[in-house]
């Protein structure tokens, strides 16, 4: 109960800061009352710091659920500790929660919000909720040029050009640089490069490469559903047969799935194996 209640209140902070971001066109909370941090890392920065090398360590070695369960107890014992806030709300819009990271943004923004994570945290939310595209990224290009060392920024450049094909060649090129920097990397990551490669290049090979890394990663369905749309895409549905199955196998409440799995099953011409998943989809939903 103590978890949703938290999450209910950083689910109110974000949209009323989105209401603010849309109504002034300024991503700043109300201020009363609250005195910006005199440090990144709080009052004992060297516990702090060690959590979150450990997690970047996790990111590191292609380990995001690890760090992700590392930097919720961070902040959990140090909660005014504005990197290890910063580094949470990175991973969360990593994964597309868009309004749980911001109100954790906006966590980071009330500590200090002349600081570089204070700072990356109004683009980010400005961005996320009704603000000009072109403005934030320059912003966020700004800050790279700025801190060349924080990869997050980079990673964080990446994650919002998803689905803004305008920004999408320089998210492929931020992409591989990350990932010589890297020795394997977040799994998102490899899924952001995956959309890139079809996006600019239209290089299937390669994106499956990335997607069939991040199933193995992280064997969850979503992760073999990116895994048979690509090989369908390449036509090669008897591969992607096996992958639905597995994906369904991973779901198997989901109608969605059913659905998705007797599509290919029609593209082989099993008519009697797609009726089957066809009719399970329905009774499903």
């Amino acid at each position: 109960m103590r978890s949703e209640g938290l999450g209910g209140v950083q689910k109110a902070v974000g949209v009323l800061w989105a209401a603010i971001v849309l109504l002034t066109g300024c991503a700043a909370p109300p201020k009363v009352g609250v005195k910006p941090s005199l440090s990144e890392w709080g009052a004992d920065p060297a516990s702090s710091r060690t959590l979150y090398r450990k997690s970047i360590t996790y990111l590191d070695g292609g380990r995001q659920a690890d760090a992700e369960n590392t930097i919720v107890f961070a902040c959990m014992d140090y909660p005014e500790v504005q990197r290890l806030l910063f580094l949470r709300g990175v991973l969360e819009r990593s994964r597309f929660k868009t309004e749980q990271s911001s109100g954790t943004f906006a966590q980071v923004y009330r500590l200090n919000p002349e600081n570089l994570p204070g700072r990356t945290a109004h683009i980010v939310v400005s961005m996320d909720f009704g603000g000009d595209a072109e403005v934030g990224f320059d912003k966020l290009r700004a800050l790279m040029d700025q801190h060349p060392d924080e990869p997050l920024l980079r990673w964080l450049y990446i994650i919002e050009a998803v689905g803004r094909q305008p920004y999408a060649e320089e998210a492929l090129r931020l992409c591989e640089e990350l990932l010589q920097e890297w020795k394997v990397g977040p799994v998102t990551l490899h899924k952001a490069y995956a959309n890139f490669l079809v996006v600019v290049r239209n290089d299937l090979e390669a994106a499956l490469e990335q997607r069939m890394l991040a199933a193995e990663m992280e064997p969850v369905a979503n992760n073999y559903e990116g895994v048979a749309r690509t090989l369908e895409r390449m036509e090669q549905y008897a591969e992607a047969e096996p992958v639905y199955a597995k994906m369904v196998e991973l779901e198997p409440d989901s109608a969605v799935r059913w659905f998705q799995w007797g599509n290919c099953r029609a593209h082989l011409e099993d008519y009697a194996g797609a009726a089957a998943t066809f009719e399970k989809a329905h009774a499903l939903d």
